[in-house]
């Protein structure tokens, strides 16, 4: 079904038919939108050339309309494809990440009702939040840790409500888990 080896897969309803589709990052550098048929297959409905081959991918309705919107990582940048409802996507928006991703994550980390991506790379944790409308920035916030090579899992790990972030790699045989901090943002 698929040209080229799949780099990274991404979950969710695409199309708004209510049935789970899946988006493929392939390392020739494209995306590929796999739509559910109904019964357990996929049929190919859209492939998109992208900058870099995209390894870490997300779904997830960042503008709060709805539909669910790609988060695309690659060695040299993160971007937003804002979701148009019909298994297409629109023209890419850079995510003001220092480092590139090599995970992603989706969760609303502060606590305004948006959600913010979460990524790592192999050293650190970087945590891009959502001004509204799919726009992050006007920076990242950036966290040192041991090793990021996994991950990141997100969960309230200290039981105060909000989300934490852990991750681990095997350069340092640890994990690291970042405790959240975060003032609700208006």
């Amino acid at each position: 079904m698929l040209e080229e080896q799949p780099d990274a897969l991404a979950a969710a309803d695409v199309n708004g038919d209510g049935a789970t589709d899946l988006v493929v990052g392939l390392m020739n550098g494209s995306l590929e939108v796999l739509l559910a048929d109904g019964a357990g297959g996929l049929i190919a409905a859209d492939r998109e050339s992208v900058d870099g081959a995209p390894y870490a991918l997300a779904l997830g309705d960042l503008n709060d309309d709805g539909i669910a919107d790609l988060i695309a990582g690659d060695i040299s940048s993160c971007r937003v494809f804002l979701g148009r409802g019909d298994g297409h996507f629109g023209s890419p928006s850079a995510i003001p990440f220092d480092q590139p991703v090599q995970h992603i994550t989706l969760e609303d980390m502060d606590g305004d009702g948006l959600i913010d991506v979460v990524g790592s790379w192999e050293y650190g944790i970087e945590i891009a939040y959502n001004r509204g409308n799919a726009t992050f920035g006007p920076r990242a916030s950036a966290y040192a840790v041991s090793s990021a090579g996994l991950g990141p899992a997100v969960a309230d790990f200290n039981g105060d409500g909000a989300p934490d972030v852990a991750t681990g790699g095997d350069t340092q045989h640890s994990v690291s888990v970042l405790l959240n901090v975060c003032e609700p943002r208006d």
